[in-house]
């Protein structure tokens, strides 16, 4: 009795084994069955070219079993000829390797269904300009998007909780970078040699940035860094040799290695630091050799009770802005993180100002009256 017990046992695992690697091919994709009627889906005997348009369901021809696609599998589609992804609600996951190489790739959009991506993901799409990251990413691993020389501008949403390191390392042409602010650590070398980089804004989240992360960032002119940042790794900017401006936010300064800004001339940098604690910041090593060393600017009381009644919406927006708690008509600047003027013009209470013809991005709506606000062009 007891062997026939062992026996069935052993069926029993080995039927589940074999349905668990159950595969099918439709096309040019193919299908693993991985629990219930869950599905992964690669590439079959050949590589689909062109643009590939991912199902939400599929029938096994054989079983006529529906089943639903969750799964883009490791390896899924290593150098095909693909030109533009498109995914359903009903991805979860992105595997490694899943488009490595896919050179004639140069539009992604990963649906908001999603909630990771995995190593080398999208890693040398050499003509990849497009790239839309879904609203429920929370991980993004190791090298995804490296060597994704042709992509100019990305922007990495607030559901992002992990962002590994070399992300977006050699992306040489990326000149524009929004990091959502759910990020806690930006990992080594995410963003070194994306020597276009000329605006990054680190938001309030993030906690440490990893060693190299911003090296031989060449275009970068600017960096802002919140209090929040309790550690910089080694080598952080070195070799960053455009940077004119460094703004710090800590009443205490934070002590960092000699590294950190490697290869350059500190003494023709500008650090803009909290009121009060100039003298700190020339007392303390590294930051001492900033010059000049100076308060960042604050509002005054009047200005500041002035900016708690200015409201802007939608925000972030992808085609206009609206200001309200505006007492009369008011002429306006909007500015660039680097602090370059992209549009003007006045306005009144309640009115819109278009912003389609804005990069994707951070700017600061700027009033004559000193007022400004913060907005994402998305």
């Amino acid at each position: 009795m007891k062997h026939i017990y062992i026996l069935t046992t052993f069926l029993l695992l080995l039927s589940t084994s074999l349905v668990s690697a159950q595969t099918f091919t439709i096309g040019d994709l193919e299908y693993t069955v991985l629990t219930g009627t869950d599905v992964e889906v690669g590439k079959g005997a050949s590589c689909p070219t062109g643009v590939l348009s991912i199902p939400t369901t599929v029938i096994d021809p054989t079983s006529s079993i529906q089943y639903t696609v969750t799964v883009i599998s490791d390896l899924a589609f290593v150098s095909c000829s693909i030109t533009e992804v498109t995914m359903p609600n009903t991805i979860n996951s992105i595997g490694a390797n899943a488009f490595v190489t896919c050179t004639a790739l140069t539009k992604v959009i990963i649906s908001n269904s999603v909630t990771s991506i995995g190593s080398n993901a999208f890693r040398g799409c050499s003509v990849l300009n497009e790239l839309v990251i879904g609203n429920s990413v929370a991980t993004i691993v190791d090298f995804a998007f490296q060597d994704c020389i042709a992509l100019t501008e990305v922007t990495i949403p607030n559901s992002v909780t992990t962002l590994g390191s070399r992300v977006f390392r050699d992306c040489t042409a990326l000149n524009q970078v929004v990091i959502g602010d759910s990020v806690p650590i930006i990992n080594d070398r995410s963003f070194e040699g994306c020597t276009s980089l000329t605006e990054v804004v680190i938001p309030n989240s993030v906690t440490s940035l990893g060693s190299r992360v911003f090296r031989n960032c060449t275009a970068l002119t600017q960096v802002i860094i919140p209090n929040s940042v309790a550690s910089i790794g080694g080598s952080a900017f070195r070799d960053c040799t455009s940077l004119t401006e460094v703004t710090v936010n800590w009443q205490t300064p934070l002590v960092v290695t000699t590294d950190v800004f490697l290869n350059l001339t500190l003494g023709n940098i500008t650090l803009n630091v909290p009121s009060g604690t100039v003298a700190l910041y020339e007392a303390e090593a590294v930051w001492q050799d900033f010059n000049p060393i100076q308060e960042t600017p604050t509002l005054s009381a009047t200005e500041f009770e002035l900016n708690k009644r200015l409201k802007l919406y939608p925000n972030p927006s992808k085609d206009f802005i609206q200001v309200s708690g505006l007492e009369k008509t008011e002429k306006y600047s909007i500015y660039n993180v680097i602090g370059v003027e992209v549009a003007k013009g006045t306005i009144v209470n309640n009115n819109s100002i278009a912003i389609q013809h804005l990069t994707n991005g951070m700017y600061f709506l700027k009033f004559d009256n000193a007022n400004s606000i913060k907005f994402i062009k998305e």
